[in-house]
Parts: structure tokens; sequence; C-alpha cells
């Protein structure tokens, strides 16, 4: 049996080590993705969460206006008194002239 160099020797550990590594690195990265998708997920859910609380404070604001438009014209505050249609139709051609 041939006897071996120490360069063959450390070369043949190296490639044990090399194994190891590349072993240990595929699990790291295993486990990193498995993290990270985990808080991407949590993330994304909680981006929904809050877009999703944004569309609804638009909506509450914008039925707010309605019903205070509309109970501002039934109370009179708004509105055009004692104006017919016909009148409110000159009235706005005529600014168009202006």
């Amino acid at each position: 049996m041939p006897e071996r160099s120490p360069f063959t020797q450390r070369l043949g550990l190296g490639a044990v080590a090399l194994l190891e590594f590349l072993v240990a690195a595929a699990r790291a990265r295993i486990v990193a993705a498995d993290v990270l998708e985990g808080i991407a997920h949590r993330l994304l859910r909680s981006m929904i969460a809050v877009r999703a609380m944004h569309v609804t404070v638009v909506v509450l604001m914008v039925m707010v206006v309605i019903v205070v438009a509309v109970r501002t014209v039934h109370v009179r505050l708004l509105g055009h008194r004692g104006s017919s249609v016909i009148e409110i139709g000159r009235n706005y051609l005529t600014l168009g002239l202006e």
C-alpha cells in the first residue's frame, strides 16, 4: 500500500470537509428559506390587514360625507331654495359665457 503524502491526506480531509460544509450550507439555506418565508408571510398578512383597514376608513368617511350632504339638503341648509331646474340650467349656461 503506497504511503500518502501530507498533501494528499489533507486533500482527502478537505474533500470530506467540503462535503460536510455543503450539506450544512444546504440545511442552513433550507432553514433560512423557511424562516424568511414565515417572516414574509406574516408581513404580507399584516400589510393586507393594514390595506383593508385603510379601505374601511375611506368607505366610512365617504358614507359620512354622503349622510351629512343628504341631511343638509333635507333640512334645506344646502340646496337651491325656490329655484327651478330651468333657472339652475340657465344660470349654469350663463356662467360658461363669462
